[in-house]
């Protein structure tokens, strides 16, 4: 039996919370942590969430405390937010860990910053596809599934964003802050020698789609436009994309489209429902 990914898991236990199972949910999830070791902040706000949503505060606040001694911290406004943890919001540990998580996600800000990272194909100078990632993500994790684009004759550019909700977990949510990093990575794509800044997209998922409109509408790519109309084409489909423009040709191409739970489990299951609702377009 094929083992399930870390996706897999967590796409079964939002079907079973939209259920309202959600013992049976925090049981599946706990009995895929023992078998496969599956580890990570979004596997422990599931299991905090699904523990207190089946009367198990106590093994909630447990579970709270065993994350953040291993660095697992999540935002802590958006925990005491949670409409998942409401029961936990005056309870005296529940305030005592949020303290805890602020402490750990200070510290982690302070030492995060913007970065750029760049796949390359064969022959270069290469036309750009800058791709940004969606809130909750990282460049790695978005990389596999813009990567085939370099076998097409593309230079990749993957921005990360240096606003941290998580450990590996970044955002756009401050626009100002993520906007004055684009022009950054712009600059330095403008003058690398193996980008031809003639031939550029810029695409972005989720609210990384929200924040590559915007660093067009601010020129930040000068002459590139959001025209699906135009010669370019580019396609985008979940987190996957295929493109081409001719010379001269600059162009911004962008979709916002709803959160597939096989591709972007969100950080906690009211996240995710909030998420997969209808999604305004740019």
């Amino acid at each position: 039996m094929t083992a399930l990914t870390q996706d897999d898991v967590l796409e079964t236990a939002l079907e079973l919370y939209e259920q309202e199972a959600y013992a049976e949910a925090y049981a599946f999830v706990t009995a895929e942590v023992q078998q496969q070791g599956l580890e990570s902040g979004q596997i422990y706000n599931f299991r905090i969430c699904l523990a207190n949503l089946s009367g198990q505060s106590d093994l909630a606040l447990r579970l709270f405390a065993e994350a953040l001694a291993q660095g697992y911290w999540s935002n802590p406004d958006q925990m005491l937010a949670d409409e998942d943890l409401l029961t936990l919001r005056d309870h005296v540990e529940f305030l005592r860990l949020l303290d805890i998580c602020r402490g750990q996600q200070a510290a982690a800000q302070r030492t995060a910053q913007p970065e750029l990272r760049l796949m390359w194909p064969v022959t270069t100078p290469a036309p750009l596809l800058v791709a940004l990632h969606g809130n909750q993500h990282n460049a790695a994790d978005t990389a596999p599934a813009w990567e085939p684009l370099t076998a097409a004759g593309w230079c990749v550019a993957l921005p990360q964003s240096s606003q941290m909700a998580g450990p590996n977990a970044f955002v756009w949510n401050d626009l100002a802050l993520a906007t004055a990093e684009m022009r950054t990575h712009a600059e330095t794509l403008r003058q690398h020698p193996r980008v031809d800044f003639s031939r550029c997209v810029v695409a972005g998922f989720s609210m990384g789609a929200r924040q590559a409109l915007w660093s067009v509408l601010e020129g930040i790519f000068p002459g590139a436009r959001a025209d699906p109309a135009r010669p370019l084409v580019a396609r985008i489909i979940g987190l996957g994309a295929t493109a081409a423009a001719p010379r001269g040709d600059r162009h911004a191409h962008v979709r916002h489209h709803r959160r597939r739970r096989s591709i972007v489990p969100a950080s906690r299951p009211s996240a995710y429902r909030r998420a997969a609702g209808p999604q305004p377009p740019l």
